[in-house]
């Protein structure tokens, strides 16, 4: 995934709001269901699922520079891409 810190590179820096994002795929063993509870504990946060949207890549490239937090509950972590452009993002 080397490839992916010069694609995101022009997204760093952005100017942080209060944005937790659900990054993955809807499945099963992602639990979303996690995510969405913690939206209704938390209504201080915008919580966005992805997937819940026809999302270009610049949309979410830029949801990733602009967010707090990458959110992932996932059963089998295995530093996906979303994690990773999260962490690239800060």
């Amino acid at each position: 995934m080397e490839y992916m810190q010069d694609t995101l590179l022009s997204y760093k820096g952005m100017q942080k709001r209060d944005l937790i994002l659900f990054p993955h795929r809807i499945a099963p063993e992602k639990q979303v269901e996690i995510f969405r509870d913690l939206a209704t504990h938390l209504p201080q946060y915008e919580f966005v699922v992805c997937q819940d949207q026809e999302l270009t890549k610049n949309e979410y490239h830029n949801l990733l520079g602009e967010a707090k937090i990458v959110f992932s509950a996932s059963l089998q972590e295995t530093l996906g891409i979303g994690c990773y452009e999260g962490a690239l993002l800060d």
